[in-house]
């Protein structure tokens, strides 16, 4: 059996390192700019959330911040319907109907 390990999400505000033996606590100001490797874009430290692991730090979105949030995938998604071709459109409604039919 295989166990994927994984770190805590802790705030980027306060987080603590435990991965080396003794505590390391860090932190960045509520309003930094940081960079999130999820979406490689610069976000608001109180808007990010760090995983501590023995080989690096990662800096990620929280939930429903950042390219998590709800919002901005919905208007991405229009944005990129919009941008498509009428023809492209088409074929893409009728794949979508074609597999509402299906999972009925």
């Amino acid at each position: 059996m295989i166990h994927v390990y994984t770190a805590p999400m802790q705030p980027a505000t306060k987080w603590v390192d435990r991965s080396s033996g003794h505590p390391l606590r860090g932190g960045w100001r509520g309003g930094a700019a940081i960079m999130c490797q999820c979406c490689w874009q610069k976000r608001r430290a109180r808007n990010c959330v760090v995983q501590c692991f023995y080989d690096g730090l990662y800096v990620w979105c929280a939930p429903g911040k950042g390219c998590k949030d709800p919002a901005k995938i919905a208007a991405s998604k229009r944005r990129e319907f919009r941008n498509r071709s009428r023809g492209n459109r088409l074929a893409w409604q009728r794949r979508a109907v074609a597999k509402t039919k299906g999972a009925s």
